[in-house]
């Protein structure tokens, strides 16, 4: 990898693992939400990232970049490694780069970014919010927050980005439930109250138990259940989705891949061990229901081309909905009339036609 690519690559470390799949706070609406700065935890699993990205690129492909790592973290330069360029042991060093997460697997290690110290109290949340712990098959206890619309009968389940947590996106749950839908939003294991770790298998596993505790327990028909997953949540979202019939499948800003996220954000050289990661653009052909995806042309996260291949590999009916100049953390704010009306033209026309 070039310099150049290593800067990208690092650019790309830390936007994702500072905002992906939260607004920033400059430019927030999230009107009563205050700035939410990362616990010392986070600000040190972010820089530990970052070190990993670098340290992968320096032992695999031999590109020191000590000034550009000693720039950002002056405790860790690459310097001390003492290890050599060794292109020929390539198969085995990609191995060996697995104890460098601790044992958590790559992909894992470095899609994750959980805010467990941002919690409001239950005064603060809306007024009729409840909030509901599930316990998962593996046995992880997660956290949910119910805002019923007593005048619907149809529901959003929601799985937010990777970083932040669940009570980051209130504003966003509201603005669903006055488009008159009760809303239904899942904290990930290792997400604000929720206990456990985040892995790939594991959110999964936390989708499971919401839609099941939303149709089993709570009454609502499968074809009143709307999928909404944003970002890393678009993963949760189209894994839950397979083969059922549900109303509809609203994916926003979401990547085709892990190994194509690993390419745009200048890791190729990682593809091999990410193997068949978070792969929507597969799991979408199985998907029955009506699918909508948004996606912002400025996005310098998962850029509109990852989207656009998801969207391409479905086969149920679609709709692509391209907003121009957004970014990756803005559309709901920024670029709010057309991102909104958007999915409220999705959810009605969806319900009409079943």
């Amino acid at each position: 990898m070039s310099q150049s690519g290593a800067k990208k690559a690092l650019k790309m470390a830390q936007e994702s693992t500072r905002d992906f799949g939260v607004e920033n706070d400059r430019g927030r609406e999230c009107r009563g939400v205050p700035s939410h700065p990362h616990s010392s935890f986070n600000k040190e699993r972010r820089q530990t990232k970052i070190f990993t990205y670098l340290h992968l690129e320096r032992v695999l492909l031999g590109s020191p970049n000590e000034k550009l790592t000693s720039h950002i973290l002056p405790d860790r330069c690459c310097n001390t490694l003492g290890i050599k360029p060794m292109r020929y042991l390539f198969p085995f060093l990609l191995c060996a780069c697995l104890p460098l997460t601790a044992c958590i697997p790559l992909t894992d290690y470095l899609a994750f970014d959980p805010d467990d110290s941002y919690i409001l109290p239950s005064e603060k949340l809306p007024a009729g919010t409840k909030e509901i712990f599930l316990e998962t098959e593996d046995g992880v206890r997660i956290q949910t927050l119910h805002l019923e619309n007593p005048s619907s009968d149809i529901i959003t389940i929601y799985f937010h980005g990777n970083a932040g947590n669940i009570y980051h996106r209130i504003d966003e749950y509201q603005h669903l439930h006055r488009l008159g839908t009760s809303v239904f939003a899942v904290s990930y294991r290792g997400y604000a109250k929720s206990k456990g770790s985040p892995t790939e298998s594991g959110i999964y596993l936390d989708g499971k138990i919401a839609f099941d505790h939303v149709v089993k327990v709570m009454g609502f028909i499968p074809s009143r259940v709307f999928i909404f997953g944003r970002s890393i949540g678009s993963t949760v979202a189209t894994d839950l989705a397979q083969n059922k019939d549900i109303a509809g499948l609203i994916l926003v800003s979401p990547l085709s891949s892990a190994r194509d996220q690993a390419s745009v954000m200048g890791l190729g050289f990682v593809k091999p061990l990410v193997g068949r990661a978070f792969e929507n653009d597969q799991k979408i052909k199985r998907l029955k229901a009506p699918l909508l995806v948004m996606h912002g042309t400025q996005d310098q996260i998962i850029p509109v081309d990852l989207g656009r291949k998801v969207f391409d590999a479905a086969i149920s009916p679609k709709s692509f909905h391209e907003i121009k100049g957004a970014g990756h953390n803005n559309l709901s704010n920024r670029f709010a009339k057309s991102y909104w009306t958007t999915i409220s033209v999705f959810l009605e026309q969806s319900l009409k036609n079943k």
